[in-house]
């Protein structure tokens, strides 16, 4: 696996390989060495495994880090938590543990590792973690009429799971709005992201199903490879889930979304743009807006990468510009204005 990682990388003029390290101790010791602008990481490494690594690795040198991970239930949850403690982004091996075929993702581990190039990373600030908010202590307000229901309505990419473990660890319980999140991830990692949200909040965070009703002061996560939208189905708006083709190279896509909410009617709506490459969700952002909606963008300040908030911005539709430690409260404010 080594090897064939290094051999990918030496076929890029673009790119140098700085060493290679057969495991998580051997790399905290290359890293200190040879100080690389980026890193690679497995999550399955024998004596220190991947996830204890990056930790180290972003105590003592903040470095990005692009983990390489397997597709099963476990190496999914692996992975939600190393992008919690700061890795940029991940690629996901096609054949398990030891992928023979690792060169279907060679283009796509190329381009992370050229994105990450760029990105800033910050020594790691443990997030306070709230798993023991207990559910059952909720006191929810009375249902909203559906002609009022108010939609919050977020997209993000890449730097999107740390930011959103941030952003509704910080939301009320008694947000009275529907939350619709669009993060771009691949089949089988929403799950286990929805999970991970879900143990941080008195809200309900879920993996959105086709045709359920939209509840307040529930958060839907987009399934990995399905576009996320909203239809009006007489007195409810439901969720609605598409295998159409994807949007400028996304499924799901942030634009789906916010075209589907303006197509829907909805009048009351706060669209939230955060850290991510490319301009998703600046079309759909035109559309929507002539309903309305209260636009919010992350600060460069605090995005991994600016290209999808500075994508909102350059629309001149964007309503407040806001670093990430504010974006919840902002959300808030808003909501009991409209």
């Amino acid at each position: 696996m080594r090897k064939v990682i290094a051999d990918f990388i030496n076929t890029d003029p673009l790119l140098e390989l700085a060493g290679i390290a057969r495991d998580g101790e051997d790399a905290l010791v290359k890293v200190k060495e040879l100080k690389p602008d980026v890193i690679t990481l497995d999550v399955e490494m024998p004596r220190m495994d991947g996830l204890r690594a990056l930790e180290l690795i972003m105590e003592k040198q903040p470095t990005p880090v692009i983990m390489l991970s397997s597709l099963t239930q476990e190496g999914a949850d692996i992975t939600i938590n190393a992008l919690n403690k700061g890795a940029v982004d991940f690629v996901q091996k096609p054949g398990g543990h030891i992928s023979l075929n690792l060169s279907d993702v060679k283009d796509e581990l190329l381009a992370k590792i050229k994105m990450a190039s760029g990105v800033k990373v910050r020594k790691q600030l443990s997030l306070v973690e709230k798993t023991r908010v207990k559910k059952t202590n909720i006191i929810h307000k009375a249902p909203t009429l559906v002609n009022e229901q108010k939609f919050v309505l977020i997209g993000t990419s890449t730097g999107g799971p740390k930011a959103l473990h941030q952003l509704i660890s910080d939301l009320p319980p008694d947000l009275n709005a529907s939350v619709l999140v669009v993060q771009h991830m691949p089949a089988g990692f929403t799950k286990s992201l929805a999970q991970r949200l879900d143990s941080l909040t008195p809200l309900t965070v879920k993996e959105a199903e086709e045709n359920e009703i939209i509840e307040i002061n529930k958060i839907y996560i987009a399934p990995g490879n399905y576009h996320l939208g909203i239809v009006k189905d007489n007195d409810n708006y439901k969720i609605k889930l598409s295998k159409e083709n994807p949007i400028r190279g996304h499924r799901p896509s942030v634009d789906y979304l916010l075209r589907s909410a303006y197509e829907a009617g909805i009048k009351n709506s706060i669209t939230v743009i955060m850290t991510g490459m490319g301009n998703d969700g600046s079309e759909g952002l035109k559309e929507l807006s002539k309903s309305g909606t209260y636009a919010i963008a992350e600060a460069e300040s605090t995005s991994v990468i600016y290209g999808m908030p500075k994508a909102a911005v350059e629309t001149g539709l964007v309503s407040k510009i806001v670093p990430l430690d504010r974006i919840s409260a902002e959300i808030v404010q808003v909501i009991n204005k409209i």
